[in-house]
């Protein structure tokens, strides 16, 4: 029913002869754009109202948002095919049937770039006009607090994953995508932006990409994880923080493209980083026996046990610089913050360490 501009009421009658019929009317909504059209049996040019999107066939517009949500709204199931939902995606207005989580009300957003933002300008185009997904923290920086192993977490850590459509593999791939990391100038740290990219094919979920900020950074940076043959999804998964010594956390995806064949070389791992023993994945040092399972095998928790007390490293940094630690009863932990396990036996034992008496 098409409303014309302008002050307009429409009314909405119904007439029936028998006494035991019924007439129902639901889910009446007034939308921008045009109305179908019955004599061409199209939507005039294509053209569908705000946040919709045509079916293939032209015969009606949906919801964006009920793309690739495993229930066919168009007649010619255009809305759920392997077109329209599958993990290649350049995000330019529209998410490709990603789905959008997060743990604290934070989440990736559809957004371009600007002078006063980071990222300034998208990978595809490489202008202020093309869209990228971004997760950011902007809250203001909240004090630190031990977690039971007696590390050092910040309030108000957030972590939002970005679920792609899931998409039959006909074989083995390679999903090349592009991100960014906030580039502080001044001393990096890891706790304010963190990328994790997991491969879920079989009912398994493989850590299979990580990277941080613990170093400067510039511009877009790629990566790339192994999809084998199958039915397959790839989870994108950001960290992001604000503390009182680093800049506020930013991640950013776009051009996300799929090749065939394998993936190039996996990085080599820095002098401050530990490789997992299946996926050669690299993760920070001092999430090597930190009680958790980081790598998909768990490699990274191997022979902890055995591993001696009170070795030190500076973590969260470039190793260069960071917070002490101390490796502690199979764990690392700051030594900065009051801890209950420390002595002053153990800090005897850090400041000889370090040179001194």
């Amino acid at each position: 029913l098409d409303v014309p501009p302008g002050d307009t009421i429409v009314y909405i009658t119904a007439e029936w002869i028998r006494s035991d019929s019924r007439v129902a009317i639901d889910n009446f909504k007034l939308m921008d754009g045009i109305c179908y059209n019955k004599v061409l049996g199209t939507w005039v040019a294509g053209q569908c109202p705000y946040e919709m999107s045509p079916c293939r066939d032209n015969y009606k517009c949906i919801s964006k948002y009920k793309l690739c949500d495993f229930e066919k709204d168009c007649f010619d199931g255009s809305d759920e095919d392997r077109h329209s939902c599958n993990i290649q995606c350049g995000f330019e207005e529209k998410s490709c049937g990603y789905t959008n989580r997060s743990n604290t009300g934070i989440y990736w957003n559809l957004r371009s770039g600007s002078q006063f933002t980071r990222p300034q300008f998208d990978k595809t185009y490489g202008t202020q006009q093309g869209h990228f997904m971004v997760l950011s923290d902007t809250r203001n920086p909240e004090d630190y607090l031990l977690d039971s192993n007696g590390r050092v977490m910040p309030i108000g850590y957030n972590i939002a994953s970005l679920t792609s459509p899931e998409e039959e593999i006909q074989s083995e791939s390679c999903a090349e995508f592009y991100y960014y990391l906030n580039g502080s100038e001044i001393r990096p740290s890891p706790l304010s932006a963190q990328l994790l990219v997991y491969v879920m094919s079989n009912n398994q979920k493989v850590l299979s990409w990580y990277d941080n900020v613990n170093r400067t950074i510039h511009g877009w940076l790629k990566g790339w994880v192994h999809v084998p043959q199958g039915h397959v999804r790839v989870i994108f998964e950001g960290k992001t923080t604000t503390t009182l010594d680093v800049w506020p956390g930013v991640v950013a995806l776009d051009e996300i493209t799929m090749k065939p064949g394998p993936c190039s070389k996996p990085p080599e791992c820095g002098s401050n980083a530990f490789k997992c023993v299946t996926s050669s994945v690299c993760i920070p040092v001092y999430l090597q026996c930190d009680g958790e399972h980081d790598c998909s095998d768990g490699s990274d928790e191997n022979g902890c046990s055995s591993k001696p007390d009170y070795e030190i490293i500076l973590a969260n940094g470039d190793g260069s610089y960071g917070t002490l630690a101390i490796f502690y009863h199979g764990h690392w932990t700051p030594v900065c913050y009051n801890n209950k396990a420390y002595t002053d036996t153990i800090a005897s034992l850090v400041c000889l360490k370090l040179g001194y008496k």
